[in-house]
């Protein structure tokens, strides 16, 4: 630590008689900037976050202090004419960068109370110094006419040991010059560690010299754009400004614009603490708030701060931000879910499976800003299916418990995030195979609630059928066909002759399919049916297959119409087969003017077949009896009155001897 010479006791007594004496008869001047009502800074935005924004900012009362104890409820952020509050608020302290400029001139070898000016100087600069907190971000800088000597070290002995050294400096062979304050000019403009952190100069100088003052505005206009004040101890005597004023006003001038002060030094005041200087430059605050900005574009903020009597407000700045909604897209969505029917283990009941899907999509913020989500929705065919209001956003569990037949279903997702932006994706299909159920009637009826009228129902039904086939069988009996066929004497049966002693030579009938005649026709006024056939094999129809509508009897399609069109879209054909190898628009049966029915193939994929020969593109004309296959079902083309066909008889012919 340094040490000063100290007088005797007397002699302090008579030194301090006379401080207050010229204290009282010549004012000392202290000039600096200071703001009346204190102000408030805004000093940068930070959208990088968005739409969670930072501001940062200084607040300074009308001393010029800063205040560093505003609570968040006491900043308010104005965005274009929106006031929002601040969700939270903290003081930072990045440091402060000092650079101590040195003037050093035989001036300053002048002695108050048997000790110089100097000595004065670096004894309190020492003191400051070893005051400081440990871990104190500081950069101290120390420049003198002959170069820089310590520069941005934050090591409290590497200042005392430069200042020791400059203890030791003969004065008398020192020459006043502004090179020491023009190197911490230049070294204040350099970027330091840390761009938040400001920076001040300590001009320590006796009065300069006239042909030094013609460089003062320049160096007061380079530090006006860098924000660095410049506080100026000036050594010199009492009567200074008065006696020379064109040496001590450009000093003073530079002081002021720059934004600093300047203390007028003649030994025998105490010499100002620095952090009174350095305070108001060592903090600002970061406030955070939540945007309301839903658009991009420029936008002014600014900031109010009601503490008490103390109201403030800054200057608005811009901030530009790019908003866009958020940009939703299926993550490898299914193209096909096949839905077949499964036994539980611990259960015999089949059940359709999966009975649920899982989707997946991600979110892009095309804007650059990731944000919290209000919603995610999943529209399938365009109706709300799955929406969710918490995380997870990106998961759908898509319900399939109610598609229970083949389809085509178009889905998209819609997202909105908290800014209450909306965007939906494109539309992407997803087909849906069901297999088709078992049949199962015992167990329908069994599980009937209408057990009675269903049993009912069915009485009668067979009631009906009976009473039909007997009129029917009755009707042919007595047609003219069936009486000349049983009036033809070449359709009798022959009994075996036994003029010759041999019983009748025995032939087996002729095996070939025969179908009923009158079985369909009791059923209906239909002139002819398709009978589905349960199982032909190689082509016939899978036993999957089944017939639609099933309220048909004995699962057989009527032909009434002049025209009759089958395929498995019940939209476009008058009857569905529902089978993967049956076309929308399958064949067409027509009934011709003669009576007969004609067969085409519709375009379809599987083909249409009679009696296992596909069908040309001229169709193909039915008969009675004839196996026609659609895809792979397999129907029996029946009349309800077919020709009558003849059955050969052969009997014993007695030849001539």
């Amino acid at each position: 630590m340094l040490q000063i010479r100290r007088l005797p006791s007397s002699r302090l007594l008579y030194t301090f008689l006379i401080t207050i004496i010229l204290g009282v008869m010549i004012p000392v001047p202290h000039a600096s900037g200071q703001d009346t009502t204190g102000k408030v800074v805004l000093s940068g935005i930070n959208s990088d976050s968005f739409p969670t924004m930072g501001v940062e900012f200084e607040v300074y009362d009308p001393s010029g202090g800063f205040v560093t104890d505003l609570q968040a409820g006491d900043v308010t952020i104005q965005e274009d004419d929106g006031l929002l509050p601040a969700t939270s608020l903290e003081l930072l302290q990045p440091g402060v960068q000092l650079t101590i400029a040195f003037n050093l001139s035989p001036e300053l070898s002048n002695r108050y109370a048997g000790v110089t000016r100097l000595a004065n100087i670096l004894e309190r600069l020492a003191q400051w110094s070893q005051a400081q907190p440990a871990g104190s971000p500081d950069q101290i800088s120390l420049a003198t006419n002959t170069g820089l000597q310590l520069i941005r070290s934050q090591s409290p002995q590497e200042l005392e040991a430069v200042l020791f050294d400059l203890g030791n400096i003969d004065l008398q062979a020192e020459q006043s010059s502004l090179n020491a304050l023009t190197r911490a000019v230049d070294l204040a403009a350099e970027p330091g560690t840390d761009q938040k952190m400001k920076s001040a100069i300590l001009y320590i100088t006796p009065l300069p010299g006239a042909a030094s003052l013609a460089a003062l505005p320049n160096l007061a206009d380079r530090v006006l754009l860098q924000d660095t004040p410049i506080y100026v101890w000036l050594v010199g005597s009492a009567s200074a400004p008065s006696s020379l004023p064109e040496l001590y006003t450009p000093l003073e001038n530079l002081a002021v614009q720059s934004g600093g002060s300047l203390f007028l030094y003649t030994g025998q005041e105490a010499l100002p603490d620095l952090d009174g200087y350095l305070n108001p430059r060592r903090y600002r605050y970061r406030a955070i708030y939540d945007s309301k900005i839903d658009a991009g574009g420029s936008y002014d903020v600014n900031l109010k701060i009601q503490r008490g009597d103390l109201q403030l407000t800054s200057e608005s700045r811009p901030v530009f931000v790019n908003v866009l909604p958020p940009n939703p897209i299926f993550l490898s969505p299914p193209a096909k879910i096949e839905r077949v029917w499964e036994k539980a283990v611990d259960s015999d009941e089949a059940t359709l499976q999966p009975a649920s899907s899982a989707i997946q999509i991600v979110v892009e913020f095309s804007d650059g800003h990731p944000r919290p989500l209000k919603a995610t929705r999943l529209f399938v065919n365009g109706e709300l299916a799955v929406e969710n209001t918490r995380e997870p956003f990106e998961s759908f569990i898509w319900d399939l418990t109610d598609y229970q037949t083949d389809g085509r279903y178009m889905l998209n997702v819609e997202v909105e995030d908290d800014l209450g932006l909306v965007r939906r994706s494109i539309d992407t299909p997803v087909d849906i195979s069901v297999e088709p159920a078992e049949p199962d009637l015992v167990k329908s009826i069994l599980n009937s609630d209408d057990l009675l009228i269903f049993g009912g129902v069915l009485a009668a039904g067979v009631v009906l059928v009976l009473a039909l086939g007997l009129v029917g069988r009755r009707a042919h009996q007595n047609s003219p066909a069936s009486r000349r066929a049983r009036e033809d004497p070449l359709t009798q049966p022959v009994g075996p002759r036994k003029d010759n002693g041999k019983p009748a030579a025995s032939f087996a009938p002729v095996d070939r399919p025969t179908w009923p005649r009158y079985a369909v026709g009791s059923l209906s006024s239909a002139p002819a049916w398709l009978l589905r056939v349960p199982d032909t094999g190689g082509l016939s129809a899978t036993p999957k297959s089944h017939l639609s509508p099933s309220s048909n009897p004995a699962s057989a399609i009527p032909l009434s119409r002049r025209e009759t069109s089958l395929g498995s879209d019940a939209q476009v054909v008058h009857y569905k087969i529902s089978s993967p190898t049956v076309s929308p628009l399958h064949a067409r049966i027509l009934q011709t003017s003669e009576g007969g029915f004609m067969i085409q193939d519709a375009g379809s994929v599987a083909g249409t077949w009679v009696n296992y020969a596909p069908v040309p593109a001229q169709g193909v004309l039915l008969r009675h009896g004839d196996l026609v296959q659609i895809g792979k079902v397999a129907f029996r083309f029946e009349l309800a009155n077919p020709p009558e066909e003849r059955q050969p008889r052969i009997s014993n012919r007695q030849e001539p001897l």
